[in-house]
């Protein structure tokens, strides 16, 4: 999905249309007094006029090209750099000296500006060309950079809007583009902006959605009290691209917000909790049925529906009931039934799986139990086991699953892909090679616990 950090040259079409995309959306703003000597054309005369100055610029070709992407403006940048790398008026020399010096203009601008006050228009406009440039062409390094463009003052202030949703673009265009970006996302946070801070939570949940983005968010929840609440909304929307198991540390984290002050945190965490299916959270859940906020309550039953496919709504004593029965099955018939499972006659396992299909208080146990029984040779059973497994709906069946889609038997691999189907809500073909890297790239992070900058930098 990603590709090795790339080179500092030119950005490829793709990212200069990103570019582009960012920098349409801003307001217009007025020319900058600090590098540009007044506002030129954004648009083919003014890249061109660019161009031809510095065919003929020699040593100067820097200091050209700064000035001239300051007049031009943000919205400049993607076609000036499509124009520098298909140019036959410039050598290659001088375009690797001019993309040398379009590589150091954003850290000028943020030196130039760090600790300005109130900023006037073109100082934005001098900032917005910097995070333009880091947009198309910057790597993890850039990152401490982007946030300081963002915001260059030291003083309390909010960042303007226009520089927010250009640091937002920037920081997610280089998640995208270098693998080794998410390590740093955590360092980055100390020195940023609180408003600044949000916006790297939101680059991270679209840019990264997957199992190290997912990992890096779980990682920041409770370390800055004001962004629990954005931090929660994006790790539910990221947990919908990856699917589970989701790991101890992160449900963890999510659960200890179930106690904060703010209904609206506490109302994110059970959402949080009810899309990841996190069955240890059950009875808090219950708990949370009496919680003052009616949000709250109102998402804690619909989180325990959507875990164990119960309706029993807001009626707290039917779900402790419930939990208490469960439980007592587990302790008592669960282990007849599971051995049943594991030393039975055909018919006998075919019995004991259709009684456990209807349990699923304990579904990661039990799937892990039931996925023995795809091993068997009679298909029949394989058949029945895949639609327990089905009901059940544990993440930890997919790999099991995934197996029977190169079966010998045409129906067992129905079975299977319609339990993988059901199970994750992936439209997937029955082909095992998709589905392995849909899984795959869903869980990616999460084998290596070095994303997020885990040590400790505060």
């Amino acid at each position: 999905m990603r590709t090795s950090p790339p080179t500092r040259l030119f950005a490829g079409p793709a990212a200069a249309f990103r570019v582009c995309t960012l920098a349409l959306g801003l307001a217009v703003l007025a020319p900058s007094a600090s590098l540009g000597g007044g506002v030129r054309s954004a648009g083919p005369d003014g890249v061109e006029d660019l161009i031809g100055e510095l065919a003929g610029a020699g040593g100067r070709a820097g200091e050209i090209v700064a000035r001239g992407i300051v007049d031009l403006g943000p919205a400049a940048v993607g076609p000036l750099l499509r124009a520098l790398s298909g140019s036959d008026a410039l050598s290659v020399s001088l375009r690797e000296a001019t993309g040398r010096s379009l590589d150091r203009l954003p850290a000028t601008l943020a030196a130039r500006h760090a600790g300005s006050g109130r900023l006037d228009s073109a100082e934005r406009r001098e900032l917005l060309v910097g995070l333009a440039l880091l947009s198309a062409r910057g790597t993890a390094a850039d990152l401490p950079t982007a946030t300081r463009l963002a915001h260059p003052a030291s003083s309390e202030g909010s960042p303007h809007r226009d520089l927010g949703r250009a640091v937002e673009e920037t920081v997610g265009a280089i998640l995208a583009r270098d693998d080794r970006a998410l390590a740093r996302v955590r360092a980055m946070m100390g020195e940023a902006h609180p408003l600044v801070r949000e916006r790297i939570v939101r680059a991270v949940g679209s840019a990264r959605a997957d199992g190290g983005g997912l990992a890096v968010l779980g990682d920041l929840l409770g370390r800055y009290p004001s962004l629990d609440l954005c931090l929660l909304c994006e790790i539910a929307s990221v947990t919908a691209a990856v699917g589970g198991p989701y790991e101890w540390s992160l449900l963890h984290r999510v659960r200890t917000a179930l106690d904060h002050s703010d209904p609206a945190v506490r109302r994110a965490a059970v959402s949080c909790l009810g899309r990841m299916e996190d069955h240890e959270a059950v009875s808090t859940l219950v708990e949370l049925l009496d919680d003052e906020s009616e949000g709250v309550r109102e998402t804690a039953a619909w989180a325990l529906e959507r875990i164990t496919r119960r309706r029993f709504g807001l009626q707290r004593e039917r779900w402790s009931l419930w939990i208490e029965a469960e439980a007592s099955w587990w302790r008592g018939e669960a282990a007849e039934l599971l051995g049943m499972i594991e030393h039975g006659a055909d018919a006998e396992v075919i019995a004991a799986l259709a009684e456990i299909a209807g349990h699923r208080l304990y579904r990661d146990e039990l799937s892990s139990a039931v996925a023995a029984c795809l091993d068997r040779a009679e298909g029949a059973v394989v058949r029945v086991a895949c639609s327990t497994l089905q009901g059940l709906a544990s993440p930890r069946a997919v790999e099991p699953l995934i197996g029977l889609l190169d079966h010998a038997d045409a129906q067992v691999r129905a079975s299977a892909h319609r339990a993988l189907r059901g199970i994750t809500g992936r439209g997937l073909p029955p082909d095992a090679a998709a589905w392995k890297s849909s899984v795959t790239a869903g869980a990616r992070g999460f084998a290596s616990r070095t994303v997020g900058g885990l040590v400790d930098e505060d």
